[in-house]
């Protein structure tokens, strides 16, 4: 319950009791006042929490996206150096002159 909420059906109770009565559980009413705002600043600092924790875990998985990706580029890249250095053992050529130049005779910039 919110904090005014409290206030507004404390103040209704106290009223509906009367003064001399009120006075005799004024005592627990205070406990329960004081609980009440503990209990909200909990909810608060959890709630902020929560949202701080949401962003964290955001963070981390666009980045982990990224890593991914790069893995997988880091293990094609690997498969074709790998097949280079068989090309080169075994004495074939690494490249064809062919593939440097597009249709046109014009040199590829992006192999």
């Amino acid at each position: 319950m919110k904090k005014e909420d409290f206030d507004h059906k404390m103040s209704s109770m106290l009223e509906k009791i009367g003064n001399d009565n009120s006075n005799l559980i004024l005592d627990d009413v205070a406990v329960f006042i004081d609980n009440n705002d503990k209990m909200n600043e909990e909810i608060e600092k959890k709630n902020n929490e929560i949202k701080e924790l949401q962003k964290r875990n955001e963070t981390l998985q666009r980045v982990n996206g990224n890593l991914l990706q790069q893995v997988g580029n880091i293990d094609q890249t690997a498969n074709e150096n790998k097949n280079v250095k068989n090309a080169i053992d075994e004495g074939k050529p690494v490249f064809n002159m062919r593939d440097v130049f597009d249709k046109n005779g014009n040199f590829k910039f992006n192999l």
